[in-house]
């Protein structure tokens, strides 16, 4: 059983502050309103430090127009809510934390769904 508490410690993303960023209002960067695909940078971890994993979230228009697509390190949404994206974020980190015993298998889990900086990493 995992002793610390993991969540989001931080969210970044090129386009800036994703708490006021709308990609449906982003004309320069996407042409059609409800097409739109963005990478976002979560740190996670607990009260000792977190690691960062990256995660492709586009609309369902976006994934359908440009389908077949794969779907590792992606999520899919109805509409742009970046409440929604960490309310599912956090889902995520809850279960990947309740599936392990050890911070090795947390980082493990969560790199399934994520990618994460480490990952294929060989010193």
């Amino acid at each position: 059983m995992i002793e610390t508490d993991w969540k989001i410690l931080y969210v970044d993303s090129i386009y800036g502050d994703l708490e006021t960023y709308d990609p449906r209002l982003d004309r320069k960067h996407f042409e059609i309103w409800n097409e739109w695909h963005i990478l976002i940078t979560f740190t996670i971890g607990d009260d000792r430090g977190g690691c960062q994993y990256i995660l492709w979230v586009c609309s369902k228009e976006y994934a359908y127009k440009h389908a077949p697509m794969f779907g590792r390190y992606l999520l899919i949404v109805d509409d742009w809510d970046m409440e929604d994206i960490i309310y599912r974020v956090n889902l995520i980190i809850d279960d990947c934390v309740k599936r392990a015993t050890t911070d090795e298998q947390v980082v493990n889990n969560l790199s399934k769904y994520m990618f994460w900086e480490f990952d294929n990493y060989q010193p």
